[in-house]
């Protein structure tokens, strides 16, 4: 196939000015998505961006201080960052009880929240851990649906139930930390 497309010949095919050497973007891919990616944002030859004066970020950081909006924000929403019933499991690890275990992982600017979930008979045993980042207090209280749990020392908790629970979430003394709202439907793999 030959050397790739430089620069100058890229910007010259997305702005149509000259045709490209020797059939190379018929057969090059990623010349190909060079080339769209340079139609659909046409930024070359443009001067690049200047920095917000600092004045200004100044007088935002200000105008929030004094609004109190900051002071009102009470509840974030942490993110799923890992599921392993969404990844598929090394042939060596597999088993009937990895079946109905559960790991999670949710991350929040201010937490971090791991959760085992594991299904014995007719019962399902939990297991988690908050790990936090930036919050002074100690005192983390997690909510499951109508029951209250609060952690240990190192953070974590522990509790059983006939059905695993949908929507969780963390308190600390300033703010609650939501998460997802969790599906217990394992999807089959094909």
């Amino acid at each position: 196939m030959g050397k790739h497309m430089n620069r100058k010949e890229l910007i010259d095919a997305a702005k149509k000015q000259t045709l490209p050497k020797s059939g190379h973007l018929a057969e090059c891919q990623e010349c190909r998505n060079a080339v769209k990616l340079l139609e659909a944002f046409p930024v070359f030859g443009a001067l690049p961006l200047n920095d917000v004066p600092k004045a200004w970020i100044d007088r935002a950081v200000s105008i929030i201080k004094e609004s109190g909006i900051s002071d009102k924000i009470r509840i974030i929403k942490a993110k799923l960052v890992f599921d392993s019933w969404t990844k598929p499991q090394i042939v060596g690890v597999r088993g009937g009880n990895s079946i109905c275990d559960r790991r999670l992982r949710f991350e929040s600017d201010t937490i971090s929240f791991d959760l085992r979930a594991e299904k014995r008979e007719k019962i399902w045993t939990f297991m988690a851990r908050a790990s936090k980042k930036d919050i002074i207090e100690d005192t983390l209280i997690l909510a499951v649906g109508r029951q209250r749990f609060q952690a240990d020392k190192s953070g974590i908790f522990e509790w059983q139930a006939s059905r695993p629970p949908k929507n969780i979430t963390l308190h600390t003394k300033t703010i609650s930390i939501g998460l997802p709202e969790l599906s217990w439907k394992k999807q089959r793999s094909n």
